[in-house]
C-alpha cells in the first residue's frame, strides 16, 4: 500500500505552498505597509513642525 494517498499528498502540497510563499507575503506586506513616524501622517506632522517653530521663534527651512 502506499504511504500517502492522492488526496493527503494534495493537502500535503496545499500546505507547503501555503508555507513557502503565502506567509512570507503576508509578512512582507506587513512590515513595509506599517508607517510610523512623519510618513504615517505627513500633513500632521509639517503642522506640529510650524506650530513647534512659531513657538520657538525658529524659521522653518
Amino acid at each position: 500500500m502506499y504511504l500517502l494517498d492522492l488526496l493527503e499528498s494534495n493537502i500535503t502540497v496545499f500546505i507547503t505552498l501555503l508555507i513557502l510563499f503565502a506567509l512570507p507575503i503576508i509578512i512582507g506586506l506587513y512590515v513595509f505597509t506599517k508607517r510610523t513616524g512623519p510618513e504615517a501622517d505627513f500633513e500632521a506632522y509639517e503642522e506640529n513642525i510650524e506650530k513647534d517653530t512659531k513657538e520657538e521663534g525658529i524659521k522653518p527651512k
